[in-house]
């Protein structure tokens, strides 16, 4: 299991191990942002961000787990349905491994791009906070373009240009 708050070992890992891991996600990885049903107590609305490979080689996820660290993952089927394992990433590793892997990525770069520009609102500071609504508005819009790239019904909405975003626009401060 990951601490939160960690980032990638780069002692444990190579440029080819990074090349290999962006082949792996473009091919069978998910950037994930899911919006809670639940509001916060402060009336916040909550978002879930990951970045999730999974597979039914239990032997592959721990090696996967082993090098770039996360959280394993197990979905127990019933038979005659295999076992479903998995490594995820949140927090500050997500965000780390996103900027570590963006150069490697093809088809998901946009997906990358995107969460990097939600994880750009998020400041450390957790708990029962009031989000400004300019925040919660790019955070909506990350949602928004999160479940157009993950679909196969687009939802009718601009095309994602983060290179166009001004760094002030997004602080939390």
């Amino acid at each position: 299991m990951s601490i939160r708050g960690s980032i990638c070992d780069l002692s444990k890992v190579t440029r080819d191990d990074f090349i290999y891991l962006a082949g792996l996600i473009d091919g069978d990885g998910c950037f994930f942002i899911s919006k809670r049903t639940k509001l916060t107590k402060a009336g916040c609305t909550q978002y879930m961000l990951k970045l999730q490979i999974h597979c039914i080689d239990e032997s592959h996820i721990d090696t996967l787990h082993a090098i770039y660290g996360g959280i394993k993952v197990i979905y127990k089927r019933k038979a005659p349905r295999r076992n479903l394992y998995g490594v995820e990433f949140t927090g500050n590793l997500l965000t780390h491994m996103c900027e570590l892997l963006i150069p490697y990525l093809k088809l998901k770069k946009p997906n990358c791009h995107n969460m990097l520009r939600m994880r750009r609102t998020y400041n450390g500071t957790g708990g029962n906070i009031v989000v400004p609504d300019r925040i919660l508005k790019i955070r909506d819009e990350c949602f928004t373009v999160s479940r157009s790239l993950n679909t196969h019904k687009p939802y009718d909405i601009p095309p994602c240009c983060p290179s166009a975003l001004r760094s002030e626009e997004i602080q939390v401060n």
